[in-house]
């Protein structure tokens, strides 16, 4: 099972010790779900850098977890393009905006997608090629509207992302539910 979340990292928090990430993550990062708490920290976020990370957990792993944090709204707009190129060619690949990770997407026969990711360490697992597209998509979405919604994050990148959402959804021939 493919698992795509989507956290904001609490704006006091510097991290200078990656085991430590490890340990206690909600210490350093919050749910985006979790709107009480997202509230409390709002006026600290910076709205044109938001930190944050995405975590990938497939079949109970995890391939990207939270010390893979970047500014979390590029990075959508870079996973935008990885999907783009997919779609276009048999493999795409991508590089985190601030860090030297990379994901790299493979078509492989049978409707599957190999997906690696590269930060030190190679780790890589293998999906069908829409449920990876579909779930991260909804996840991205959910970031979005989450956003909109109820963190009061707004201008013309929500609107853009939810934008490229559609069109992806469009792309890909995934229904808008």
């Amino acid at each position: 099972m493919l698992i795509i979340k989507s956290f904001l990292k609490r704006p006091a928090k510097n991290i200078d010790n990656l085991a430590a990430v490890t340990r206690a993550p909600y210490d350093f990062f919050i749910d985006i779900d979790d709107a009480e708490e997202i509230k409390k920290i709002s006026k600290q976020l910076n709205r044109d850098n938001l930190d944050g990370v995405l975590t990938i957990e497939y079949n109970g792993n995890y391939f990207l977890d939270f010390t893979a944090w970047d500014e979390i709204e590029t990075l959508f707009f870079y996973f935008f393009n990885l999907l783009e190129e997919l779609k276009k060619k048999d493999t795409a690949y991508l590089y985190f905006p601030s860090t030297s990770i990379k994901v790299e997407l493979t078509r492989m026969p049978n409707h599957l997608v190999h997906v690696s990711f590269s930060n030190g360490k190679r780790t890589a697992f293998v999906i069908p090629e829409i449920e990876f597209v579909k779930t991260l998509l909804d996840e991205i979405h959910h970031f979005f509207t989450t956003g909109l919604a109820n963190f009061n994050l707004t201008g013309t990148r929500y609107t853009l992302g939810l934008d490229h959402v559609k069109k992806l959804r469009a792309m890909y021939a995934l229904d808008d539910a």
